[in-house]
C-alpha cells in the first residue's frame, strides 16, 4: 500500500493516483474544452467552421481572468506542455498543433486517452492532477461570476467546501473537487455521516 499523490487515500501496488482521483480527473479533462469555448465567448472570440478564431462583440470591460486563461501560458499551453511531457516519457513523436482552440481539444483528448497510464506510472501524476483541477476550477469560477459562495464544511483533503447557489455547484478550495446536480445530495449525505478511515481505491 502507498498513498495517492493527490489525496489521503491509500492505493494498491505502485499506482500514483487512486481510482477516484483518476475518474474525477477524466471528467475534468472532458469538460475543459467546453469551458474553454465559454471563456472564448466571454473575451469575444468565436471559433469558425475552418477552425480559426474570429472576433465577436465582447462585454466591456474585458474579463482579465478569462484573458489570462486563454492567452499565452494559460489553458492551451499548460495542456500541451503535459502532452509533450508524457510523449517524451513514452518515446512517442510529438503531435502537430493548430489553433489555440484546436490545441485545447486535441491535448485534452490525448491526455484523457493516456490517463490510465499516467495514473499508474507517471512520477508527477499528483502535480498533473492538481494543475488540471486548478485550471478546471479557475475556468468555472470565471464563468460563474461573482455569486457569493455558501460554506458547506470540510473536504476529506482538509480544504473548505463552498457552494454556488446560482449554478447549484460546490467546490473544494484545496483539491478543487467539484460537485453538481445529484452529486450535491450525495455530498450532503456524506457530510452528515461520521468520518471513517479512507479505504484503498
Amino acid at each position: 500500500m502507498s498513498d495517492c499523490q493527490n489525496c489521503p487515500r491509500s492505493v494498491r501496488g505502485e499506482r500514483c493516483l487512486c481510482h477516484i482521483c483518476e475518474e474525477r480527473l477524466g471528467k475534468q479533462l472532458d469538460e475543459i474544452p467546453v469551458l474553454y469555448r465559454t471563456l472564448e465567448g466571454i473575451i469575444g472570440v468565436k471559433p469558425t467552421s475552418t477552425g480559426k478564431s474570429a472576433a465577436v462583440e465582447a462585454p466591456a470591460p474585458c474579463n482579465i481572468d478569462a484573458l489570462n486563461l486563454t492567452a499565452t501560458g494559460g489553458i492551451p499551453d499548460i495542456l500541451v506542455s503535459w502532452v509533450t511531457d508524457w510523449y517524451d516519457l513514452l518515446g512517442w513523436y510529438q503531435p502537430q498543433w493548430g489553433t489555440a482552440h484546436d490545441r485545447v481539444t486535441t491535448a485534452a483528448q490525448r491526455l484523457r486517452v493516456n490517463l490510465p497510464w499516467a495514473a499508474e506510472r507517471h512520477p508527477a501524476a499528483g502535480d498533473f492532477a492538481h494543475e488540471i483541477a486548478w485550471l478546471h476550477s479557475r475556468a468555472q469560477r470565471v464563468i460563474d461570476g461573482d455569486t457569493p459562495r455558501v460554506p458547506l464544511g470540510a473536504c476529506e483533503c482538509g480544504g473548505r467546501i463552498t457552494a454556488n447557489p446560482a449554478t447549484l455547484t460546490a467546490r473544494c478550495s484545496a483539491c478543487f473537487t467539484q460537485w453538481r446536480g445529484p452529486q450535491l445530495a450525495e455530498l450532503a449525505d456524506a457530510m452528515r455521516k461520521p468520518a471513517i478511515g479512507a479505504e484503498a481505491a
